[in-house]
């Protein structure tokens, strides 16, 4: 009994489950798991939100594929769950974009004065994370 009642939430739970992804072109190159946003062209870059206050746009959705340059398709995932190994994520802490790297989270929200945040998801697990970002950026001032 107990096997069909786990199997009976586990399809309950997938038929629930939901993913949303976009197909787009790369303004440059564009790496599996980056975090990406949209520029003034409707081409997806990696997101920065630096210390000097600069800003790539918000954040959309991770990518699920590679770009190797400019003009090639990438697949963006909106929400939904993905996994990439070369996260080191808390799980069940949110994932910010990284303030240092380009395209990088972090377990850790931009501090310095000007740095942008944006709540990316939740990790599930170290290299899990469920993809849901906030549609609000904050400017961090001081």
């Amino acid at each position: 009994v107990e096997a069909e009642l786990a199997a009976a939430v586990a399809l309950e739970a997938a038929a629930v489950a939901f993913v949303v992804a976009v197909v787009a072109d790369a303004a440059a190159a564009v790496a599996i798991g980056d975090a990406v946003s949209v520029d003034t062209n409707g081409r997806v870059l990696k997101t920065v939100a630096d210390a000097t206050g600069t800003l790539s746009g918000p954040c959309i959705g991770i990518a699920t594929t590679a770009a190797d340059s400019a003009d090639d398709d990438v697949y963006v995932m909106t929400h939904g769950i993905f996994r990439h190994d070369d996260w080191g994520l808390t799980a069940g802490s949110p994932a910010y974009i990284e303030e240092g790297d380009p395209g990088d989270l972090s377990a850790t929200a931009p501090n310095d004065d000007g740095d942008y945040v944006q709540r990316v998801g939740v990790a599930v697990k170290d290299d899990v994370l469920l993809i849901m970002p906030s549609i609000d950026v904050i400017e961090h001032t001081g």
